[in-house]
């Protein structure tokens, strides 16, 4: 129980200034060199919402537990119960019934690829929320509304727009435009209404014969008969909540709106009869949770992979703000019921009345229409694959040498070291097809990096990585005579790097040439491709390979690079890698570079899958 006025505001500040920083950290997508961090996916998308939401759990229940108007000098008074069609008992069924499958199914889709149901019952919602709204806002207009139908509107209205959020982290909903815009209008209505109900009812507006004083507890103390020392004191509990309501409100609505186009051009529109390809959908580009990939049969997220995902590869839930949003409506729904059943409000009729019918009618229609999409997901996945389809969404990388590492070893060391240059554009990332046979933009001579280093070890030591299973089969099909589970060292008598930072007009002057341009607008299509700019080369003088650990003095092994031409000479195989006059490509460095059809540039970042040095 938190009782003081004081404790309220700061919980309720902490909370406002939480959901102002996880929306500060979703923008922060259009800030190239912060999303290059490796802390910053699994901040943005997991820790920051799903801790927020772990908070809001364990405070909610504390700051509403205990309280009642009898325990605190307030007074109620009001025999003649509240409006069936505004707080009756089938109109608040319907609306827990709505909140709470849409936060299961909506959690449920974070686990798996297909589709849930958070569609329906997220339409069936605005039903109820408008069809509420309207009918307070009719009685308010009449000055027919009651301190009690004011009170308990405002609370129901309020779980209900909150929970009108939910909806919009699944990415069934954001492909339907028409619903996002739709569910945004009508959320902006409710949460207008909120506020005019509110104030009105401090300032005694709705005084009636029948309910001379109402008082129920919502994060504020909501009343038409507070002493006046209390008033100001309540009121800026209910401002600093409503602030924060619109700022979630903000953040939701954002995403929604900046991403719903892209989601709805992607999604497939073959239906049940296309081919695996065809269901998989369009890629997601340019969208603001993009991190989100296919990996072999589950999900992986790692912010500098460059992968656009497709449709069919992301989650059915894009997003883990939808706990938080859940916690405000559920803990609204809490409220309503504890101060009627404190202040013994009883509905003027049972649940026969039309409001209420209506209510119950849609919320339960939606919830079978969404229960049976649900049972069909599992029953479709288990018949195709004898699986139930779910993936796991988390993947944080474990290897130090991957995080630092942004050199991709080529697919064979046959490369000579003029076959890629600095600038060069590659439609495939590992197979080193280059589309610009002679490049027409030259890189500025002051933007690019050359050095060098003497007798340079890389070290790998047997592991079931992504990153050393590539070295390791490169090796042992390089005609070194090496198995791939054994620990391999490649040492290099000079390893040259060249390196360079391209700008953003060299990108956009690049992608515009014919033939990158003719590639990016050929097919079909609809939403832009991926190219991959060769942004560093090194390159290998002098290389051979040694098998297991390299030891130093008394048999310490020495990490790569911490070793003298002593410590290894008498290590060395025979069999020398391809060596050419000059040299030969080891590792090369890219950008991935998300183009659209009207050749803008729509993301440029780091390109690291299977990066090693």
């Amino acid at each position: 129980m938190i009782a003081a006025v004081a404790s309220r505001i700061a919980i309720l500040a902490v909370f406002l200034a939480l959901q102002i920083l996880v929306f500060f950290l979703e923008l922060l997508i259009f800030v190239s060199s912060v999303t290059l961090h490796s802390w910053y996916i699994p901040l943005r998308q997991w820790v920051a919402p799903a801790g927020f939401a772990l908070l809001g759990v364990v405070i909610a229940p504390v700051a509403f537990t205990g309280l009642d108007v009898n325990s605190t000098g307030l007074s109620s008074e009001c025999p003649a119960g509240v409006d069936a069609d505004v707080a009756g008992d089938g109109v608040r069924i319907a609306v827990w019934v709505q909140v709470t499958v849409l936060v299961a199914i909506v959690t449920m889709g974070s686990f798996h690829l297909k589709a849930t149901g958070a569609k329906e019952v997220g339409a069936g919602l605005v039903l109820t929320h408008i069809s509420l709204a309207i009918a307070i806002l009719v009685q308010l207009r009449r000055r027919t509304l009651s301190p009690a139908d004011a009170a308990a509107g405002t609370i129901i209205l309020d779980a209900q727009n909150m929970a009108l959020s939910i909806q919009l982290a699944a990415k069934e909903t954001l492909a339907a435009r028409w619903q996002v815009s739709i569910v945004i209008l009508v959320q902006l209505f409710g949460l207008v209404l909120i506020p005019v109900l509110a104030s009105n009812l401090f300032m005694g507006s709705f005084a009636a014969e029948d309910c001379t004083c109402v008082t129920v507890f919502w994060w504020a103390w909501l009343s038409n008969c507070l002493p006046a020392w209390r008033q100001p004191e309540e009121q800026s509990v209910f401002w600093i909540y409503y602030t924060m309501r619109c700022v979630s409100f903000a953040q939701a609505a954002f995403h929604a709106v900046f991403n719903t186009q892209t989601f709805h051009e992607a999604e497939p529109k073959c239906g049940d009869e296309g081919t695996e390809e065809q269901k998989m959908g369009g890629a997601l580009v340019g969208i603001t949770y993009p991190y989100i990939k296919s990996s072999g049969g589950g999900l992986t997220a790692d912010s500098k992979d460059g992968q656009v995902a497709r449709f069919g590869e992301y989650p059915a839930t894009i997003t883990f703000m939808y706990g938080i949003y859940g916690v405000y409506a559920i803990a609204s729904l809490g409220a309503i019921e504890g101060s009627m059943r404190d202040l013994g409000l009883r509905p003027t009729s049972g649940v026969d009345s039309i409001g209420q019918i209506i209510a119950l009618v849609i919320a339960g229609a939606t919830t079978l229409r969404a229960g049976w999409l649900f049972g069909k997901l599992f029953t479709d996945e288990w018949r195709s694959s004898r699986e139930l389809g779910f993936v796991w969404p988390f993947h944080v990388p474990q290897s130090t040498l991957r995080l630092m590492a942004t050199f991709l070893l080529p697919p064979s060391f046959d490369f000579p070291p003029d076959f890629i240059e600095l600038g060069t554009i590659l439609s495939d990332p590992h197979d080193l097809i280059k589309l610009d046979k002679d490049p027409s933009v030259p890189i500025p001579a002051d933007i690019a990096i050359w050095s060098h280093d003497e007798n340079f070890v890389l070290g790998l030591p047997s592991s079931s990585s992504t990153a050393s299973s590539i070295l390791r089969s490169i090796l042992a099909f390089a005609r070194l005579g090496l198995p791939r589970s054994s620990e391999v060292h490649v040492t290099v008598d000079r390893l040259e790097t060249r390196q360079f930072t391209p700008t953003s007009d060299y990108i956009e002057q690049r992608v515009k040439e014919p033939s990158i341009a003719q590639y990016i607008t050929g097919g079909n299509v609809r939403m832009g491709k991926q190219v991959f700019m060769v942004t560093g080369i090194k390159i290998a003088h002098g290389a051979v390979t040694i098998p297991g650990p390299i030891e130093g003095p008394g048999g310490i092994a020495l990490a790569s690079g911490a070793w003298t031409r002593e410590t290894v000479i008498e290590r060395r195989h025979e069999v020398q890698i391809p060596d050419y006059e000059q040299g030969f490509l080891l590792a090369y460095q890219l950008v991935a570079i998300t183009v659209r059809r009207d050749l803008t540039v729509a993301d440029v970042r780091r390109y690291t899958r299977g990066a090693l040095l």
